[in-house]
């Protein structure tokens, strides 16, 4: 059964907040929920709460969660097309957001 528009919206709105709850276990849930919804448009939201987060195992779900909706969405997986994915995350406290191309870079 698909999920319409609008109540998709309410849940990447219900899962973002819990990304920025106090319990780490929480959050860690909260992206493997999000990637495991394997849209594109949920990846900027993931950047952002990597550079907030401070948690390691944190930050690698929220990793995780980016390379799946990329793998689920994309003709060639992230993990053998390094050079050629337009997400490469090296440090997840240098991530950003960029307007040209939707991709994400790194400084």
């Amino acid at each position: 059964m698909a999920i319409s528009p609008d109540n998709l919206q309410l849940v990447i709105k219900a899962y973002s907040k819990m990304l920025k709850h106090s319990d780490a276990q929480m959050r860690i849930k909260a992206a493997q929920c999000l990637g495991k919804m394997g849209n594109e448009s949920i990846i900027p939201l993931l950047c952002q709460a990597l550079e907030a987060e401070n948690d390691l195992a944190v930050q690698f779900s929220i990793m995780d969660a980016i390379v799946l909706i990329h793998n689920l969405t994309s003709e060639t997986p992230m993990s053998e097309n390094p050079q050629g994915s337009k997400y490469n995350i090296v440090q997840p406290q240098n991530v950003q957001i960029i307007e040209q191309g939707d991709g994400i870079i790194h400084n």
